[in-house]
């Protein structure tokens, strides 16, 4: 590529391009998740093979590869749901074993609970771990306002729409406050003025909150929208064979980025590497 490049694996040091830090403000220099030489075998299939990853703490990942090549196996297992075969996963210097309570997981789906309302799902996780009700209330109230929802704490799942359905799982997930948060095809289910909609919203939330994000997608655009790195896994086994920089200021509109050379050249390199 012409100033950009392609780093392999888990980059220290990403470079500028165009003079643009890659990375966004609130990223430190501090390994958030560590993934070291991890593969994964469900009986005689091996879905991930020597996986070596380093995400610093702050930034965002965006994970694209095909069907099936382990992209949800390698967030489960950071996620702490599952263990590897081979090798580990550290997150803040700590071996995962087992499901952290400072690591959210947002799924496709938003999952709420339909005989909850907006506002009682939002405080489920927190109601769970016996946080007292003026502080759910508060966190409840504090989400629906910036996720543009106050007029909609007192309905139903029935009676919102399915973007309205995802920002009130944002808000569940956003409400428990974790350091690191996983999420799986979050915006798979919305049509694409929607998620035209709520992903900019999303990227102001994370800039906000300093947290950790590991994203998994098929979308290349929505990638390069959110992500301070796009990491690109190959065919089953599962393996990394590209990781690239995306070098573009925030706030980001994917429609303006059409005409930039980097934005198209990376799209390119993207695709290209899927097919590997």
């Amino acid at each position: 590529m012409s100033n950009l490049k392609i780093l392999e694996d888990h980059p220290r040091n990403l470079p500028k391009a165009g003079g643009v830090d890659m990375l966004a403000e609130n990223v430190s220099t501090e390994t958030k998740i560590h993934v070291d030489k991890v593969s994964q075998r469900f009986g005689q299939t091996e879905v991930l093979r020597d996986v070596n990853l380093q995400i610093k703490e702050g930034e965002f990942i965006a994970l694209v590869g095909m069907s099936g090549c382990g992209k949800t196996t390698l967030l489960n297992l950071i996620a702490g749901l599952a263990n590897p075969s081979r090798g580990q996963i550290q997150i803040a210097g700590a071996t995962v074993n087992g499901p952290r309570k400072s690591t959210g997981y947002m799924f496709a789906r938003d999952a709420l609970l339909p005989w909850r309302t907006a506002n009682d799902n939002i405080t489920y996780g927190l109601q769970l771990r016996g946080v007292p009700k003026r502080i759910r209330d508060e966190k409840a109230r504090y989400w629906l306002r910036q996720l543009g929802l106050e007029a909609a704490g007192d309905r139903f799942r029935a009676q919102l729409s399915q973007g309205m359905r995802q920002r009130v799982a944002l808000g569940r997930t956003m409400a428990l406050e974790p350091d690191v948060l996983l999420l799986d095809e979050p915006f798979a289910a919305l049509d694409a003025q929607t998620k035209q909609d709520i992903m900019p919203q999303f990227a102001q939330l994370w800039a906000e909150s300093g947290t950790t994000i590991v994203l998994v997608t098929h979308d290349i655009d929505e990638a390069i929208a959110l992500a301070d790195r796009v990491v690109v896994m190959g065919r089953l086994p599962g393996r990394i064979v590209m990781d690239v920089p995306v070098p573009f200021k925030r706030p980001r509109d994917v429609n303006s980025l059409l005409d930039e050379a980097d934005y198209r050249e990376i799209r390119h390199t993207v695709r290209k590497g899927l097919m590997s």
